[in-house]
């Protein structure tokens, strides 16, 4: 059936050439290329990279379902914009405090850690201390619990 779709000459189609054709040069050997390096115009200066406006949209987004109620809400916002920056440490704070009122308790420590990898402020830092501290008593761990609070407030 499929017959009539297949030509039944063998070999590379007709081609028609048209006038002449200029020729192409291509190097024969790396010695012939020679590459300048990228040099910046002088006088030009470098834009600082801004904070995502995604990321703080998704923030807020996710501090208003957390406020509301709304916990899977406010954990998914948070998880998208970690997607889009993973290396942003608020992020990865306002996770652990998410999963900490979700009481996930085993999650906010790895999550705050997470968070103090990244080289938050200060105030961050502590943040996640706290958030580490009340993971732990949940936990039960009272030693550890009155470590991280000690940790919150050295660094505060």
């Amino acid at each position: 059936m499929l017959s009539g779709c297949f030509s039944s000459v063998k070999g590379p189609a007709p081609v028609e050439i048209r006038g002449d054709q200029p020729a192409r040069v291509y190097p024969s050997r790396k010695s012939d290329l020679k590459v300048q390096p990228l040099e910046r115009p002088s006088g030009v200066a470098i834009a600082k990279a801004q904070p995502n406006r995604a990321v703080e949209v998704l923030v807020r987004r996710a501090d208003d379902q957390k406020r509301d109620g709304d916990l899977m809400g406010a954990s998914a916002s948070l998880e998208r914009g970690l997607r889009i920056a993973p290396n942003e440490p608020v992020l990865w704070n306002r996770l652990a405090a998410v999963r900490l009122d979700q009481k996930r308790f085993s999650q906010v420590e790895q999550l705050a850690k997470k968070s103090n990898d990244l080289n938050p402020s200060s105030r961050l830092r502590a943040d996640n201390w706290d958030l580490i501290a009340n993971a732990r008593e949940a936990l039960g761990d009272k030693r550890g619990a009155k470590a991280a609070r000690s940790k919150a407030t050295t660094i505060q």
